[in-house]
């Protein structure tokens, strides 16, 4: 791989890069191994291109076409045009080489039957590969309930943030939720549970989702398309798909991405990934509005980055927490 932070100037040598990308990913779980993946594919849209093409020739040896990463890279190689999206499958898919999230209960299958219950700690980013072909990729301190049977693949997800790359297959696959009910068929989907409100992010394919305010047939039925949501549960907003930024699909690298979000939206989605939290000393410095990337399991690294940007000092408790507060005006 390319050192010093220069990228190769030919198409060789990004494909030399590439296939050590993905033997290294093959091999490594490590937090820093995804973070300088990242870095590298997001270098140039070629970089992209190469590694996306280094993963089709590898998926047509046969061998490949069976595991997580190739169901994953053939999963969303017709629908994820922008880098940003992209490199939210080409994440899950090297995640899907080395990850795999382990069932708190796994209960007597049939060919037919299917149950289980997965779940992530703090600070976890896994994927699982489901009986059908599709992906479940589970967020820090998330948990889903998966059951299916001859009929409908049908998942519950009770706490936290999963995104689905869902295989075809003659059944429907639903999510439900307390807030809604999601279907879909050969989608890419994120599904954020925080609080009361759900967040429905559709990456690739169309799903229709019914807000659970209403018993079916009487409660509507919002068809949503690639590259939009739908947020559910939340009073202070209409119900209407809008457009999804490249920036909410980055999750599964382990890093986040925020365009104009106050700073305290995002302090509180970096400390949910962390036992280490960041604080602020006053909430009004919390409607800063904040663009960027930082990873999920750096606290200190983004007080850092915050501290830099808004001119705010860092001071630490005994527990090793860190505040951030507005820096004194010198007279």
């Amino acid at each position: 791989m390319a050192s010093g932070g220069h990228a190769p100037h030919t198409d060789e040598q990004l494909r030399e890069e590439a296939l050590a990308w993905l033997a290294r990913l093959r091999n490594s779980g490590a937090p820093q191994d995804h973070a300088d993946f990242e870095r590298w594919y997001m270098q140039s849209p070629r970089h992209a291109d190469i590694y996306d093409a280094v993963l089709d020739s590898w998926e047509r040896t046969g061998r490949a076409a069976h595991t997580p990463v190739g169901r994953a890279h053939r999963a969303g190689k017709s629908g994820l045009r922008s880098r940003g999206a992209r490199l939210g499958l080409a994440a899950a898919a090297a995640a899907a080489l080395v990850v795999v999230c382990l069932p708190l209960v796994r209960e007597p299958a049939s060919p037919s039957q299917y149950s289980v219950r997965l779940a992530t700690l703090l600070g976890e980013v896994r994927t699982d590969t489901l009986p059908d072909g599709s992906l479940a990729t589970l967020d820090t301190d998330s948990r889903v309930h998966i059951r299916f049977d001859s009929k409908t693949r049908r998942v519950a997800l009770e706490r936290g943030r999963a995104r689905f790359a869902v295989a075809r297959d003659t059944r429907p696959f639903i999510v439900e939720a307390a807030q809604g009910t999601v279907v879909a068929q050969e989608s890419l989907i994120d599904i954020d549970l925080r609080g009361d409100v759900m967040t429905v992010s559709l990456l690739r394919g169309t799903a229709d989702v019914r807000p659970n305010r209403a018993a079916p047939p009487t409660s509507p039925v919002y068809p949503l398309q690639s590259g939009h949501r739908l947020v559910l549960g939340d009073a202070s907003r209409a119900i209407s798909p809008e457009p999804l930024r490249d920036a909410e699909t980055r999750w599964p690298s382990g890093m986040l991405s925020f365009e104009d979000v106050p700073l305290g939206q995002v302090i509180a989605a970096l400390n949910r990934y962390n036992a280490r939290q960041v604080r602020l000393a006053d909430a009004t410095t919390g409607e800063r509005r904040f663009t960027g990337t930082f990873k999920a399991k750096d606290p200190e690294g983004f007080a850092r980055l915050v501290a830099a940007m808004f001119e705010l000092t860092i001071s630490r408790d005994g527990a090793a927490n860190l505040e951030l507060r507005e820096a004194t005006p010198s007279k």
